[in-house]
């Protein structure tokens, strides 16, 4: 029996604490929907202090996601990503 392609979540952290939830969220679903089916976007500015999380449906996207995202300028920051 194959098992199905599992689910590639990206963490990206160095996110400018300023920013409201609202406002991380729409901005990196925009920036990763380009690579693929993003499933969920989580943030939280009290608990998770700067980082974020993305979970693409297929782990080759999210791979291909962080490898171009990371280190990129992001809202006046710069952005460091690994797929987890």
């Amino acid at each position: 029996m194959d098992t199905p392609e599992s689910n590639g979540t990206v963490l990206f952290s160095g996110i400018n604490d300023r920013l409201t939830n609202t406002q991380i969220q729409e901005s990196l679903f925009i920036a990763c929907s380009s690579f693929g089916p993003v499933l969920r976007v989580s943030s939280n500015r009290k608990t998770l202090r700067g980082k974020a999380f993305v979970t693409f449906l297929h782990l080759s996207d999210a791979i291909a996601c962080a490898s171009r995202l990371h280190d990129a300028p992001f809202l006046s920051t710069s952005l460091t990503a690994r797929v987890i």
